[in-house]
């Protein structure tokens, strides 16, 4: 049901072989339950990242660096000479 599978061809006789297959399958088995695990919590980390209020500081710099690139894009255009 997992999809997993292994081989073991390293000594001459069946049993040991099916020893040493049975070793990889368990290691294997824990490999992909560690990477579950690792990933709902990396999944709940930016959940909660995201979920996550501004702080106050970060608000106000995020609109001072808005309302420079607005006088820099209003700077743009043709250029007006005196008249």
């Amino acid at each position: 049901p997992t999809g997993i599978t292994v081989v073991a061809q390293d000594e001459r006789f069946r049993e040991a072989n099916r020893i040493h297959a049975r070793k990889r399958m368990v290691k294997a088995l824990v490999e992909r339950e560690r990477r579950i695990r690792l990933a709902k919590a990396a999944e709940r980390s930016r959940e909660r990242s995201r979920k996550a209020q501004r702080s106050w500081g970060a608000t106000r710099e995020l609109v001072e660096g808005k309302r420079k690139r607005a006088m820099v894009k209003a700077g743009r255009g043709k250029w007006r000479g005196e008249g």
